[in-house]
């Protein structure tokens, strides 16, 4: 039971880490890509799978309309800013405990007093 949890905590930390540097990437690109495509991911998305669930359920032969979709772009772009904030946060949560850690792990000079 022991070495399945050390297993679970493994790939936990592996998938983070994995994760963090996929963002590495995405944040490389820029704020304004990210948060478009996610507003138009999101948005496209809402809008198809709701006119294919009102198509397929009530028989609804509308063409999908701008109208429909400009709230849900405007969500998309509220979400794609969360998602941002967050994963910055995330990244720089990250990055201090990276320093923290090599700080911890290197010896400091020992201390000289040119007084003395």
């Amino acid at each position: 039971m022991h070495s399945l949890l050390q297993k679970s905590k493994a790939w936990r930390s592996q998938r983070k880490l994995r994760s963090l540097q996929r963002w590495e990437h995405e944040r490389a690109k820029g704020k304004a890509r990210f948060v478009f495509r996610t507003a138009l991911t999101y948005g496209l998305t809402i809008v198809g799978a709701t006119h294919a669930y009102e198509s397929f359920f009530y028989g609804a032969q509308d063409p999908i309309s701008l109208i429909s979709l400009i709230p849900h772009l405007f969500v998309g772009v509220v979400a794609g800013t969360v998602g941002w904030s967050t994963m910055e946060d995330k990244y720089r949560a990250a990055l201090n405990e990276a320093l923290a850690q090599a700080s911890v792990g290197s010896k400091l000079p020992p201390h000289s007093n040119p007084g003395a």
